[in-house]
Parts: structure tokens; C-alpha cells; sequence
């Protein structure tokens, strides 16, 4: 007699439709639920369950013992009667694409989800590729990490496993929703997560997913990689979630998929990573000390709170190597130094005798400058690096010796194959990276200091002999390293726009299946791509350790190829190319012909070291970026070993330590991480919903007149004021409405704003943007050649944003201090370069234009 719901197949096969309610067990959890949410009325593809009879039947056939591996599965053969309802199975869905997944009877229980264990076979046609795609699942029951999950577990480590086979969706989006926040706890929000395409790049974590957070019917959009769904898609999926927890009576983790505008559930499990109340992560509040003096917050690299094991890298140097700095080159300070103040990080300018004081009468500063032993020491220090031209020293020894040697050994650290390295090479290996970073950091951080004299003389001369304003003449001074990622990109576009299924696949992100598809379709692509990644991909996308490189992203790159793409198809004559900083050098030189030749000489040699000394601040920051993706990935191997370890919960929690304690932690030693890493986590929810203030304490008085002062140190004193003011701003509140700053990069552009918060929004830019934004780092460059301007709210002369869209030729407003509060997304606003002015001009999205 045949059971109710069942195929003519002998108790091996039901229709997903019509589970009875005594073949559930049979059928594993993950069909259970998906047949009741049908009996509920819920869309689910249609397909069959080989039930769990099927499983022990050729394990018992086989004589398969529990301890049976993975190869021993794959390698033993089908019973012909289960074969034939394979068979029959594979007839029913006809040449339709299916999906075959585990449905494990331990699986997606309250207590034990056992979810990512087992296997999931897409894509699969015919009897044969069925019946393989059946014994990986049956086989991914014995693999060694499912094997020791199962051994935890309530049933003793007894497999058993039904496999269900549904038609597959061919997703547009797809992704997971949780009905409870499974961080905060929150039971009224829904947290999505969500990709182009198929699901399974976000659950074998290929993919950076968006995230969308849906309260009270309002979705919310954290995270922006690539866009996949939209508001009003988020909150369909929120609300269908928050019907299956109704269904269930329990708070549900759903994988959702939609096709043709449909959403079709594929999974519905209970949340079973909600945590216990020790487990929660809870604001902590950060007890705020400022410490004495004037602390500015450095917004332009760390706009939000700064990570532990970031602060850690910084700490270990940060202080002595201001010291040494301002010794060697005769600045006239003391150093530099920054704090933790409630999450962020602040820096301080440490005056000469190590306090602010109040500057003393002009008519006293002759008297002090001779008598003063403290004083005169500093003049002889800063005469002494002037004359003997330690500014440009500096520079030459980048460009002569340093430079080779740090490319030498960043590609060195680059190269190490990290997991296949013992613990105690590990730790080796990052120690060394580790004192790598330092070593270039102080490097960088000379470089900036010494470039300010070079670059301060030449714009001054420039000021008084051609009578250009600032920005027009830091416009004939460039790096090449900041255009390079932008230029590889147009060539790869290039090649991509010959083959138009190259194209398609650029679509999806670049996991490794879709790297070996390109390559069948034109290797040299394919090997261009992939130099692409191991040069520009390791590149962390801000300047904290624990933000994912560009490579991480996996939908930025084939984006980026895409718009450039689609600008060359419209511009098929002209190429993108960067600013024609030539032009405005030979221009300058002819205005000095005319007004002063004898001055050419002059001109000649200021543009030289200028252009020299320019160029080292963005090259040594790309090495920088660079360096700080190899610790980070270093540090993630380690995050790795002790989440498997039970050290920690998941490998990213490293960032929430420090660089001894995670390495002390590779010892063994006591210190309860999982409190501590809590506890982190917790004063960084609170630090983010606290920003601290623009600056702490009172402003310093202006400096005392310099005119007692010898020549060499007035120039650096003027130089070193020049280039803070350039490089790092104290935005002031303006009045609402008014949108004004800096003008950095020359020029007028009209066109719709697009505001990025941060790197994981990089995925809204399209061609012809006026890209509005808190600050950048080096890594936003690759955005620059789709962009017609840019507006930030942070920033100087010198800083990154400015260097970056002159050497792009794009107009660049900075240092407006409330653009982002004051701008929307698809307003039409008019920006002016020169004037240093946002004008808004209407509220349509409309293209670009000059």
C-alpha cells in the first residue's frame, strides 16, 4: 500500500506540496518547513524530497559504517530502486534547472541549525547529473566539520539525511532576512541581507552583501554594495519574513530569492544564533578624558570610531616618531601626538616647552631669541636643516633608495600562502609585517613634513610672480600613482567592450567561478584581471585595518569595468585621460617670460623639487594601503584559528583586540577573549551613536611675530602652518542652506549629486556624478574617472580629496563641513572649483554636463 503524497516509488520520493504529516521526520527539516510554508499559502519552488529511507538504504547496501569519509560516499554506488526514483524524479522536472540541497534531520532545529554544514548542488540537468549532485549531498553528512558539529549535538552523532530537489530560481537578488536583529536583539527589526544573483555568494561568503534594516514598515539602507533590491523590495521581504515568524511562533532566519519580481522563499529556520543574555552586545559607555591642550578630531582618516587593533598599530609609534621627526627636519614643535577620546581619534600639536601659552609682547621676542637656551637650540636645529637642505634630502632618499626597498618587501610579505603557515611562523610573519608598517609610516609621515617647505616656496613665488590663486597652482603638480588604477581600468573595459558575453558576465560579482568562466571566454582578459586584483585589490578601502580591501568587495571592480565600459561605448574617439597638468606648467612659463624672464631659471627649479616632493605624499600611502591589506589579512588567518579554537566567535572579532592580545592568544593564555571582544563591541555601538566634537579644549593664540626669528626658521614656521592648514581642516558650522569651502581643483560642472557615506556605498556612483562626501581615502580613486565632480566636507589644499580630483581635472569644493547634511541624492547642483561654491539648482536627477 502506498502512503498518502507519494510518488509510485516505493517509499523513497513525496512531492514538496504534500508532505503528510507522519513522513516530516523523514523528510529533514529544511523540506518540512518549506512544504508547511506552501500549506500556508507561501511561494516556494516546487520540487520532490528523496526522503531519509532512500539514505539509509544505500548506506546499509553499501555497508557504510558511520565513520564512513566523504570519498568512501562519493565512491560507492546507487541501489537501482532508489536510482529509478532519482530517475523519475529528474523526468518529472524535465530540462528545468534544479537545485539540490541536504535537508538533514538535525538541520534548521531551534537549538542546533547546522546551517552552511551540508551540501547544495545549483544548476543540475538530467538523471546523471542528478544522481551525482545526491551523493554530495549524502556525503557532505560525513564531512570532519559536520562530523564534530554533529558529535555536540543532542543526537549522539547518528547521520541520517533526506535530500530536497526543487526547481532552481535564476535570481535577480537573492539573499537571507532575519526577523530579530541577531546583534542587538532587537525583535521589531528585520535585518536583510542581500546580492545580485544567487544566494549562494552570500552564504559561502563571496560576496560583500547589502544590508537593510526594516523597523515599523521603514527600511533603511546600512550597507550599499551593490545595490541588488530596493526600498520598497525590503519591505516586502520584511514583511513576508515577519508572516513565516508568525507561522512558526519563533523568530526566523529566511533565504529568499526573486525572479521576475517575485519573491520566493527557500529556507526558513529558527534563529538559533540568538544570543543569551551573556552573549548580547549592549552600549557601553566610554568614560570621556581629554587630556590637556587642544585636540583636534581627525576626521580625515577616521571619520568613525577607530578600531582597537588600528589604535594599536598606531600607538606603538605615533609619539616618538613626531619627536623625530620635527628633530630631524628643525620643525619648530615639540611633535604630535593622539588619543582615544570616546571612540575617536584626536591629535594634538605639542608647542615648543610642551604647553599653549599665550604669546608673549612683540617687543620682548628679540630679547628672548637670543637668551633663551630652549630657543636658540631650536633656530641652530632648524637653520641647520635648512641649509643643508634636509627637506629635499628626504624626498631624494624616497625616490633613490627608500622606495625599491619598501616595494621589495611588501612584495615579499604579499607573497605568503598564510594558512598553510605554522603558528609560530604566523605570528613571525606578522610581527615582521607589523614593523614593516611602522617602518613605512614614519616614512610617510617624514615625507609629508619635509614637502611642505619645497612645495610652500613654490606656490609662494608662484602667488607673487604670476598671481595665481592656490588651486590653479597646485594644478601643475601630480602623482601618477593615483591615476594608474583609474587608467588600468579603461584598458580592461577596452578589451571587455570586443566580446559582448564578457560583458554579461561583468555583471556578477568576481568569485572565483565567475574568474574561471572570464578566462574561457578571452584569457587575456582574464590575466589582466586578475594583475588587476593582485595590484590594486589588496588595497584596504580606508585607513583602518579592519575595513575588507577592494578585492573583498567582490561587485566593485566589474562595476567599475561596466561604467567605463559604457563611457567608451558613447565616447568611442576619445579615452578617458587625466588632468593636462603640462598645459598649465607651459602656461605659467610663458606668463613668466613675458612679466619677468630672468626668473625662469628660478621657476624651473621651485617646480622640480615641488613636483618631486608632491608626488612622494600619495606614493608612499599606496604602499601604505597596500601594507596595511597584508596585516589585515595576516590578522584574519589569526581570527580564523582562534574562532576554531573557540577563542573567538568569528574570525573578524580580531579587530576588537589588540595586536599583543591577539597574539598572546596564539600562546594559549587566559585572558577571556569573548568578554573582552564583547565588551569592545559594545563601547563601539555607544561611540557610534555619540560622535565626539570637531575639537576639545581651547583654540592656541596665534603664533608671536617672527620677525626676530632667523630667515630658515621663519620659512619653516610659515611652511609647517601652510601645510596643516593644507592637509588637515577644523571645518566651521556654516549657516544652513549656504554650502561653501575650499576650491581645490578649478573649473564649473553641473550635475546630480550622489552622496557616499563610505566605501560600502561606492556601488551608486554612475557616470557624470557629482560625487558628495565626508572625506576620501586612497582607494576612492577608483570612482574619480566616473565622476564630473566633487564636494566634501573635510578636507584642505593638500589632502587627499584635493590631490586626487586635480589630478583628475575635475572641479573639487572641500572642507564644506555640512555638504552631506545639506545634499541629497539626484539634486542637480552647480559646482564651482575656483570659487570654492555648491549652488543648488533643482531637485530632478538629470545627467551631468560642463
Amino acid at each position: 500500500m502506498k502512503l498518502p503524497g507519494l510518488s509510485p516509488q516505493p517509499n523513497y520520493v513525496v512531492d514538496l506540496r504534500e508532505i503528510p504529516d507522519d513522513l516530516f521526520p523523514f523528510a529533514g527539516t529544511k523540506a518540512g518547513n518549506l512544504g508547511k510554508l506552501i500549506l500556508a499559502g507561501f511561494r516556494v519552488p516546487e520540487g520532490y524530497v528523496l526522503l531519509t529511507g532512500a539514505f539509509d538504504r544505500f548506506m546499509k547496501t553499501n555497508d557504510l559504517s558511520p565513520e564512513v569519509t566523504q570519498d568512501a560516499v562519493l565512491g560507492s554506488k546507487i541501489p537501482e530502486d532508489i536510482g529509478d526514483a532519482i530517475d523519475w524524479i529528474a523526468t518529472k522536472m524535465g530540462e528545468s534547472k534544479l537545485a539540490v540541497r541536504s535537508s538533514g534531520t538535525a538541520e534548521d532545529l531551534t537549538d542546533e541549525s547546522f546551517a552552511g554544514q551540508y551540501e547544495t548542488v545549483l544548476g543540475v540537468r538530467g538523471r546523471e547529473e542528478l544522481e551525482r549532485a545526491v551523493l554530495q549531498c549524502w556525503a557532505s553528512a560525513f564531512s570532519p566539520h559536520v562530523v564534530e558539529y554533529r558529535m555536540k549535538g543532542k543526537n549522539g552523532g547518528k547521520a541520517s539525511m533526506a535530500v530536497l530537489i526543487q526547481k532552481m530560481v535564476d535570481a535577480e537578488s537573492a539573499g537571507v532576512a532575519f526577523t530579530a536583529n541577531p546583534v542587538t536583539m532587537e525583535r521589531e527589526e528585520v535585518v536583510i541581507n542581500a546580492v545580485k544573483g544567487l544566494g549562494e555568494r552570500l552564504v559561502s561568503g563571496h560576496a560583500t552583501p547589502d544590508e537593510w534594516v526594516v523597523k515599523n514598515n521603514n527600511p533603511v539602507c546600512k550597507v550599499s554594495s551593490e545595490n541588488s533590491i530596493g526600498p520598497e523590495q525590503a519591505k516586502e521581504i520584511a514583511a513576508v519574513a515577519k508572516r513565516v515568524e508568525e507561522h512558526f511562533g519563533s523568530p526566523q532566519d529566511i533565504e529568499w530569492a526573486v525572479q521576475s519580481g517575485e519573491l520566493f522563499l527557500l529556507q526558513a529556520r529558527p534563529i538559533s544564533t540568538l544570543k543569551p543574555k551573556d552573549e548580547q552586545v549592549m552600549p557601553i559607555p566610554i568614560k570621556v578624558e581629554v587630556p590637556e591642550g587642544y585636540w583636534i578630531r581627525d576626521e580625515d582618516h577616521f571619520k568613525d570610531p577607530i578600531s582597537p587593533m588600528e589604535q594599536s598599530l598606531l600607538y606603538s609609534i605615533y609619539s616618538s616618531m613626531w619627536k623625530r621627526i620635527c628633530k630631524d627636519l628643525g620643525i619648530p614643535i615639540e611633535g604630535a601626538d593622539f588619543r582615544n577620546i570616546g571612540g575617536y581619534l584626536y591629535f594634538h600639536v605639542i608647542p615648543p616647552g610642551g604647553k599653549d601659552r599665550s604669546p608673549p609682547p612683540p617687543w620682548l621676542m628679540p630679547i628672548l631669541v637670543r637668551i633663551v637656551p630652549q630657543i636658540r637650540s631650536m633656530n641652530r636645529r632648524c637653520v641647520d636643516a635648512v641649509r643643508n637642505d634636509k627637506h629635499g634630502r628626504a624626498v631624494d632618499s624616497w625616490y633613490n633608495e627608500l622606495r625599491p626597498i619598501f616595494k621589495d618587501r611588501i612584495e615579499k610579505a604579499s607573497s605568503s600562502i598564510l594558512p598553510e603557515l605554522a603558528d609560530k611562523e604566523l605570528e613571525e610573519h606578522i610581527s615582521a609585517t607589523f614593523g614593516l608598517y611602522r617602518e613605512l609610516l614614519e616614512v610617510h609621515f617624514r615625507l609629508a613634513a619635509a614637502m611642505s617647505l619645497p612645495i610652500w616656496r613654490f606656490a609662494s613665488f608662484c602667488q607673487d610672480s604670476i598671481g595665481w590663486d592656490a588651486p590653479r597652482i597646485m594644478e601643475m603638480l601630480g602623482s601618477s600613482t593615483t591615476i594608474e588604477p583609474s587608467r588600468e581600468l579603461a584598458r580592461l573595459a577596452k578589451i571587455a567592450l570586443k566580446n559582448p558575453e564578457l560583458l554579461r558576465t561583468l555583471e556578477s560579482p568576481l568569485d572565483e567561478g565567475a574568474i574561471e568562466k572570464i578566462r574561457n571566454l578571452d584569457r587575456e582578459f582574464a590575466d589582466y584581471l586578475v594583475r588587476y586584483i593582485r595590484e590594486f585589490g589588496g588595497e584596504t578601502i580606508g585607513y583602518d585595518v579592519s575595513l575588507p580591501t577592494i578585492a573583498e568587495i567582490t561587485s566593485l571592480i566589474p562595476s567599475l569595468i561596466m561604467e567605463q565600459a559604457r563611457h567608451q561605448l558613447g565616447n568611442s574617439t576619445k579615452e578617458w585621460i587625466g588632468h593636462d597638468r603640462e598645459n598649465t606648467v607651459r602656461e605659467a612659463r610663458k606668463i613668466i617670460e613675458l612679466k619677468a624672464p630672468e626668473k625662469i631659471a628660478q621657476f624651473d627649479l621651485l617646480f622640480q623639487r615641488a613636483d618631486r616632493a608632491y608626488s612622494t605624499l600619495d606614493d608612499t600611502q599606496h604602499l601604505l594601503m597596500i601594507c596595511r591589506g597584508i596585516l589585515r589579512r595576516s590578522f584574519l588567518e589569526l581570527g580564523i584559528r582562534l574562532s576554531e579554537r573557540g577563542v573567538l566567535r568569528s574570525p573578524k572579532d580580531i579587530f576588537f583586540l589588540e595586536e599583543s592580545e591577539c597574539v598572546a592568544a596564539l600562546h594559549g593564555n587566559d585572558v577571556n577573549l569573548l568578554e573582552l571582544v564583547k565588551k569592545r563591541k559594545g563601547e563601539m555601538m555607544w561611540a557610534n551613536a555619540h560622535p565626539g566634537p570637531k575639537s576639545y579644549g581651547k583654540e592656541p593664540s596665534p603664533p608671536p611675530s617672527m620677525k626676530s626669528f632667523p630667515k630658515e626658521v621663519q620659512e619653516v614656521i610659515q611652511s609647517s602652518t601652510w601645510l596643516q592648514q593644507a592637509l588637515l581642516t577644523l571645518p566651521k558650522e556654516k549657516n544652513e542652506g549656504t554650502i561653501s569651502g575650499t576650491g581645490v581643483s578649478s573649473g564649473v560642472y553641473t550635475g546630480p549629486v550622489r552622496l557616499v557615506m563610505n566605501e560600502s556605498e561606492f556601488g551608486k556612483v554612475r557616470r557624470g556624478d557629482v560625487l558628495v562626501c565626508p572625506t576620501t581615502a586612497p582607494t576612492w580613486t577608483l570612482l574619480f574617472s566616473n565622476v564630473g565632480a566633487l564636494v566634501t566636507d573635510m578636507g584642505g589644499l593638500l589632502s587627499h580629496p584635493s590631490i586626487i580630483a586635480r589630478e583628475y581635472g575635475i572641479p573639487a569644493v572641500v572642507g564644506t563641513g555640512n555638504a552631506t547634511k545639506l545634499l541629497q541624492d539626484g539634486q542637480l547642483v552647480k559646482v564651482d572649483g575656483s570659487r570654492g561654491e555648491v549652488m543648488l539648482i533643482s531637485m530632478n536627477d538629470s545627467k551631468g554636463y560642463n
